[in-house]
């Protein structure tokens, strides 16, 4: 399943998500160079394919169940990271409709040129129809992205804290890694004290501006003001919401690693948790640059060569690799498919909108 960057869903609100033929093409001739270039560096650890079809048919079907179990939670967990903040915003979204949303942006995005704007705009367009505002559906998508990321180095940090702890202890002395621990927490917490301090002093009326005459001064003129709702809209959301939001984040995260670690050990993979972990990170940030469709090619590579490079055997780490796609990515083509189908809402008509350009 395919998470949105932050970068991407920032310009669905103003953007067209609907690419241009050239896009198409340099994206498929980029997405072909890049396999390619996958398969090249990986030709040589790729062992026989009847090797690999032995390991599958013979896995073991309690930690294949338990990969797929993990699979649906880690779905459900992402709807409900979108269901709540679109509910604190004021939209209507059925839990149903929040995994069908969570499936069918999913499916877009692994599948189609330019998956991610797309899936974006399906997600943004989407939560319009729940009854969000143009800047509140943006905040949302923001928000999501935001959530998620953070909720990965958190999960990250949580998993290899201790030995990162320890190579730290080891660099710079055991004495001095509780002082830069908390040096770094009154650090963050400095931020997160002045950021609200001057959120708060930045409160109040603005004093009213001419409107401007020229298109150049109107268009700045939305920006400022989008971002002004978005912000404003930000801050309308409760702690609780952003409470829930992150701890459903963890909870996806969870999930998708669970189905990594039930995939290695379903073809008795050794690989330690924390190399996994660290192998999983650096997949999920490749997974972000938008190479591929789904990132196909690109992250089997970049697995298989992790997974290898953590002690793991050639043909058992193909094979764990073979598992944790098909569930993750060619499950949920077809699901995707199918829930975006039956996403059929109606289009809501939002009380109010963000500020729109004036055609004259």
């Amino acid at each position: 399943m395919s998470e949105l960057t932050e970068g991407e869903v920032a310009a669905v609100p103003a953007g067209r998500t609907k690419p241009s033929a050239t896009r198409i093409a340099i994206g498929t001739i980029v997405a072909v160079i890049a396999i390619g270039l996958g398969g090249y560096l990986v030709w040589d650890q790729i062992p026989p394919l009847m090797t690999i079809v032995d390991l599958l048919a013979s896995a073991n079907l309690g930690w294949l169940m338990l990969a797929l179990v993990a699979e649906v939670v880690a779905v459900i967990a992402y709807a409900v990271v979108q269901r709540r903040l679109v509910i604190n915003l004021g939209g209507d979204l059925t839990r149903r409709g929040s995994v069908e949303l969570t499936l069918a942006s999913g499916a877009i995005s692994s599948a189609l040129p330019a998956g991610a704007a797309l899936g974006a705009g399906y997600t943004y367009r989407r939560m319009r129809r729940a009854g969000l505002r143009g800047s509140e559906a943006g905040t949302a998508l923001v928000a999501s992205a935001g959530i998620l990321s953070g909720a990965l180095v958190l999960l990250y940090l949580i998993l290899t804290g201790p030995s990162l702890l320890q190579q730290l202890g080891e660099l710079v002395g055991p004495e001095h890694v509780g002082a830069i621990v908390v040096l770094l927490i009154a650090i963050v917490a400095f931020l997160v004290v002045g950021t609200r301090y001057r959120a708060s002093k930045s409160v109040g009326e603005q004093p009213a501006r001419p409107a401007p005459t020229t298109l150049r001064g109107r268009a700045a003129d939305w920006i400022t003001s989008y971002i002004r709702m978005s912000r404003e809209t930000f801050r309308s959301i409760p702690a609780p919401a952003w409470g829930i939001s992150s701890a459903a984040a963890v909870v996806k995260w969870l999930a998708d690693f669970a189905v990594l670690v039930a995939a290695t050990l379903a073809v008795g993979t050794d690989v330690d948790l924390v190399s996994l972990a660290t192998v999983y990170v650096g997949v999920q940030i490749i997974r972000q640059i938008p190479f591929t469709p789904g990132g196909i090619g690109v992250i089997e590579a970049a697995l298989l060569a992790g997974l290898i490079a953590a002690g793991s055997a050639a043909a058992p780490a193909a094979a764990a690799v073979v598992i944790y796609r098909a569930l993750t990515f060619w499950l949920i083509l077809p699901a995707g498919g199918i829930a975006a189908l039956l996403d059929r809402a109606p289009a809501g008509t939002p009380a109010t909108s963000a500020p729109v350009l004036d055609a004259a």
